[in-house]
């Protein structure tokens, strides 16, 4: 199958989006810094960002973006597609209520995911701190293991609905 592939996130920081870039070239990106504010706190930024992904099969929803954007915009690739791939970031702050409404976002977005089922699919992947290269981050997940792991969902013959790093 041919994956034409978007994915949240500046690849020019250090951030998931750089190495999913590294690892997919022909990935497209949706971040502000290009024009996509992706808080769809109104009907023209969802109707910019629902002509955008009509032309792809693979939406990487890579960026946290408060106020539940990751779930709006889950939802709203899934409702604009026919078929294709979803597959969201989450984050070791599911397990944790320390992390107060992020943990609460990042469960919401990891329910919804599990609900998708049909023609257009969902995959979950709950990652853990990753090595961004800031202070006391040296020892956590380099951010080209979570692009090896978005490869291997692509390269699966099945369905991959949840992958747990801890």
């Amino acid at each position: 199958m041919s994956y034409k592939i978007v994915c949240t996130g500046n690849p020019n920081k250090n951030t998931i989006a750089s190495a999913i870039r590294d690892k997919f070239p022909s990935c497209d990106f949706l971040h502000l810094t290009n024009g996509y504010d992706l808080r769809l706190w109104d009907d023209e930024r969802k109707q910019i960002f629902t002509n955008k992904i009509k032309d792809y099969n693979v939406f990487i929803n890579a960026s946290y973006i408060s106020h539940m954007a990751q779930y709006d915009l889950l939802n709203l690739v899934q409702n604009t597609w026919s078929t294709g791939l979803i597959i969201n970031i989450g984050s070791i702050a599911e397990h944790d209520s320390s992390f107060g409404t992020y943990q609460v976002e990042k469960n919401a977005l990891k329910t919804r995911s599990l609900q998708i089922k049909g023609k257009v699919k969902c995959s979950h992947i709950t990652i853990p701190g990753l090595n961004d290269s800031k202070p006391g981050h040296e020892d956590w997940m380099p951010l080209s293991h979570v692009a090896d792991i978005v490869h291997s969902i692509l390269q699966s013959p099945y369905h991959i609905q949840l992958i747990q790093v801890i």
